[in-house]
């Protein structure tokens, strides 16, 4: 029984650590402009099924960096 009373009591102080903080964000927003800005949006990568499809690898598509490590161009 005791431990159930220690339970509520531990979340009443987290439920009354929350409401503190709500309030100091809401209290901080209104003074504070934000400093830093988002940054952009990532752009989606285009053609990338061209570097991941191997019919186009013999068409001059870079693909390994070491060209003797490279697979030979199928016929």
């Amino acid at each position: 029984m005791g431990e159930a009373s220690e339970q509520a009591t531990m979340m009443q102080v987290l439920n009354a650590l929350r409401e503190e903080m709500r309030v100091m964000r809401q209290d901080l927003g209104e003074r504070m402009t934000r400093v830093e800005q988002r940054p952009p949006p990532l752009q989606p990568v285009r053609n990338v099924d061209r570097f991941l499809n191997p019919n186009n690898r013999r068409y001059g598509v870079p693909v390994h960096d070491n060209p003797r490590l490279a697979p030979e161009p199928a016929d």
